[in-house]
């Protein structure tokens, strides 16, 4: 009775906002479980066709991987278990992740964009507000940011915090950019994103970001377009490191040549947004798309009104973090996982999620490397058969996005958490990605 109540536009989007709901503010983590009961009641679900686009190697690959998993949780890793929340493991998400992947399509896809677009749109506003979040009882409001650092200003959108904002953001463009129709106003989301992605300033996000503008610059885009996206680069990096300085006032800092190195790449990257976000305006002024011309206009003067202080100001003064914290303690973080693989390189830590404590800032905090997290979760025979997964599934038509996501693995925990929403999309992106798969 239910599958047949709605049509196909109103499944899609009631599917989509189902998949992104638990990243918003106040929403618990455990209503993942919504989008398998609105399949179950609205969707005609086909085991066989599910089964059939997954693929025989990747069903073998999820099995064994799940199967050991569960061994090393429940076998090796018993007395690791002292709550009964933890008889069920995280990677029991994995089945879900693999399910809702399979029902993504266009549509959907499309109105997931919309969702994380109306994100990237609070973003800019709590900026130009001068608030980090629209949620004033969030415990975390703060509404005196117009004069404070990038860093330190960085909004929350519709999220709890910086961090998953700035994920959604990431896969806002990835997925913007995995669509088989584009037209201006497709140029125009991908302005606020990238807009929104600088002013959230995850620096993680922003090196993914930088890698996959310049492999999908190099891939699709006029090759005569990316010499003038690299002429403004070389502009911009002459009017910071020269006009403002911000060159100098980075070799003057006492923070060892490393994380010079760290924050330098990191300023490039910045400014590589900055000037690619630079030449969009330019195509949309020169392909005379006066509404959207004018609307970035005037977001432009209401965010860099209040902004116009920092201009000039020191490097620290704009980007903050210059002395020992610029790796954000993940220097600690490495050190305390590399000792775990070393101690328990097969069984890892028992596939039980492994965190470090940090003394000085009082708290746990996971390894901010998906791969090394993969590894010292479960020791190096599942990670082996995680990397087998992916490169397996990493073919010509999704390499430009899979490629960015291991950018930021590399610098984050943002893949393999057990069910997320970055999860879902990256196995879509992975296994279903270009498949032709008709679900109702």
């Amino acid at each position: 009775m239910f599958k047949t109540m709605l049509s196909d536009k109103i499944k899609n989007f009631i599917f989509a906002f189902l998949l992104i709901l638990p990243t918003y503010y106040m929403v618990p983590h455990f209503l993942f479980i919504f989008p398998l009961l609105f399949l179950i009641l609205f969707y005609e679900i086909d085991v066989y066709k599910v089964i059939k686009n997954i693929g025989k190697k990747n069903i073998i690959l999820l099995i064994t991987i799940f199967i050991l998993m569960s061994i090393n949780y429940y076998v090796l890793g018993y007395d690791k278990i002292d709550s009964i929340k933890q008889y069920i493991p995280y990677f029991i998400g994995y089945i879900l992740v693999v399910f809702y992947a399979f029902f993504i399509n266009e549509e959907v896809k499309k109105y997931l964009i919309g969702l994380i677009f109306v994100e990237a749109l609070f973003v800019l506003l709590e900026s130009i507000l001068g608030i980090n979040t629209i949620f004033t009882f969030h415990p975390d409001f703060r509404n005196d940011l117009l004069n404070m650092n990038i860093y330190s200003a960085r909004p929350f959108g519709l999220s709890s915090g910086i961090i998953t904002c700035s994920y959604k953001l990431f896969i806002g463009l990835l997925l913007l950019h995995s669509l088989k129709f584009k037209n201006s106003f497709f140029e125009f989301i991908e302005i606020i994103i990238l807009w929104a992605i600088l002013v959230n300033f995850s620096r993680s996000i922003i090196l993914g970001t930088v890698f996959f503008i310049f492999l999908w610059s190099v891939k699709q885009e006029n090759r005569k377009y990316l010499w003038i996206i690299i002429s403004i680069f070389i502009l911009n990096i002459l009017f910071h490191f020269l006009a403002l300085k911000s060159l100098f006032d980075l070799l003057n800092t006492d923070i060892g040549l490393f994380k010079i190195i760290v924050k330098l790449i990191i300023m490039l990257a910045y400014y590589f947004i900055e000037s690619y976000l630079i030449f969009k305006i330019y195509l949309l002024i020169k392909n005379k798309r006066i509404l959207f011309s004018i609307i970035l206009f005037l977001i432009g003067v209401m965010f860099l009104f209040p902004k116009l202080g920092l201009i000039g100001s020191t490097t620290q003064d704009v980007i903050g973090r210059t002395t020992q914290d610029v790796m954000s303690y993940r220097d600690i973080i490495f050190k305390e996982a590399f000792k775990e693989v070393k101690d328990h390189p097969i069984v890892g830590n028992n596939s039980h999620k492994f965190y470090v404590y940090l003394p000085a800032y009082k708290k746990y905090e996971h390894l901010h490397n998906s791969f090394l997290e993969i590894l010292a979760n479960n020791g190096f025979i599942i990670f082996i058969l995680y990397l087998i997964l992916i490169v397996l599934n990493t073919r010509k038509n999704n390499y430009l996005f899979i490629f960015p996501i291991f950018v930021v693995s590399l610098t984050q925990y943002f893949i393999f958490w057990g069910i997320s929403f970055v999860d879902i999309i990256f196995i879509y992106l992975l296994i279903f990605y270009k498949k032709r798969i008709k679900v109702g």
